[in-house]
């Protein structure tokens, strides 16, 4: 009697030990089902907000992108209309020339003079500018000078071909 009565306590005690046991796991199965909705409501957001900010950041690589396009193309453009700059003030020279002459044929020889000595500078620079030609345009120097000496003696004998058809020349050579 005494094996009965150990042996129904033995299946009582292991019956309550896996009832305990199917509780427990009860519990437990509750709780991570708990843990994993609420971990899915909070991942949910942090996707989305991961999501939002990768499009962003791709916006932003886009509009960096089209800037440096933009700053490229404003350099062209810069670059072009120094260049344009630098030729206009060629053709002013040139004109200055020209018109140093015209008053060297009206028999203004002192005003003349001054409006051609005053181109020395502009040629100067022009050769610094255009160095291929800058041989050509530093040896008016020289002929400048001469006429200026010439024009201030009132002599309009000589004409200021030279430098303007040099100038010509380099302003037919840039313009292409």
């Amino acid at each position: 009697m005494l094996y009965r009565s150990l042996s129904v306590a033995i299946i009582v005690l292991l019956s309550w030990f896996t009832y305990a046991s199917m509780q427990s796991n009860q519990q437990i199965k509750q709780q991570l089902s708990l843990l994993q909705s609420q971990f899915g409501q909070n991942v949910e957001p942090l996707v989305e907000k991961q999501l939002l900010m990768n499009e962003q950041m791709e916006q932003i690589r886009a509009y960096m992108t089209k800037q440096d396009q933009i700053a490229k193309e404003k350099k062209k453009v810069e670059a072009s209309l120094s260049r344009q700059k630098q030729i206009t003030a060629l053709y002013a020279t040139y004109s200055k020339v020209l018109k140093a002459d015209a008053l060297r044929g009206a028999k203004k020889y002192p005003e003349a003079s001054a409006l051609l000595k005053g181109t020395k500078k502009e040629i100067w620079k022009a050769g610094d500018l255009y160095k291929e030609h800058q041989k050509s345009l530093r040896g008016l120097m020289q002929t400048i000078d001469a006429l200026v000496n010439a024009w201030n003696a009132k002599d309009g004998s000589k004409n200021a071909a030279k430098v303007y058809n040099t100038l010509d020349k380099v302003l037919q050579d840039k313009s292409k």
